[in-house]
């Protein structure tokens, strides 16, 4: 896992909590890596679950509610600082769709060690995606966060239905999206 993923997790806990409530999660896990968390370093996944463990215990929220709004919370901050892929994307929608095609691409540019998500991404309807979403992290509650916060920042809303599941003992998880906007400009998809 980059360290960034790590950075920005400080980040939501103080600026969600406060700074003592992150000292207290650091106090309170034992981890790999004794290393400070450096943006392009890697460090062990376990680190990670390990912390959202802790945070899950000391904030008393289920982990899949943590982990989504962690992703909500992160989606502009990666935009940000990241701002490899410029685009005329006007909406959420087409945005999810470029992800794997586009942007996991251009990370891999940037960190080439990065392990990355496979995502197979379809429209499925006027206003849906189908995500398959497959990695060993099995992150996808994180992933709903992303996406929400993706749909923030094109102030748009969207539901999940999310019957297939690696933590059901899937081998992949099937997320479908629904947007509200009725209408999408996506040229030549239909």
């Amino acid at each position: 896992m980059k360290g960034i993923i790590f950075n920005l997790l400080e980040q939501f806990v103080s600026e969600n909590f406060d700074d003592q409530t992150w000292d207290d999660i650091l106090d309170q896990t034992t981890l790999i890596s004794a290393d400070i968390h450096i943006s392009p370093k890697t460090y062990p996944d376990e680190d990670l679950v390990s912390l959202v463990v802790t945070a899950n215990r000391i904030l008393d929220i289920p982990v899949p509610e943590l982990l989504k709004m962690f992703g909500r919370f992160s989606f502009p901050r990666l935009l940000k600082k990241y701002s490899v892929y410029q685009s005329e994307v006007k909406n959420a929608l087409d945005f999810i769709l470029d992800v794997d095609s586009v942007i996991h691409v251009e990370v891999k540019k940037l960190f080439h060690d990065a392990y990355l998500p496979k995502l197979n991404i379809k429209k499925i309807g006027k206003n849906q995606l189908e995500i398959e979403y497959l990695s060993k992290r099995k992150l996808c509650a994180f992933m709903e966060g992303l996406i929400l916060g993706c749909t923030d920042h094109f102030q748009e809303t969207v539901m999940f239905t999310h019957e297939v599941c690696q933590h059901f003992g899937d081998e992949h998880c099937v997320v479908v999206v629904q947007f509200d906007k009725a209408e999408f400009c996506t040229p030549g998809v239909a």
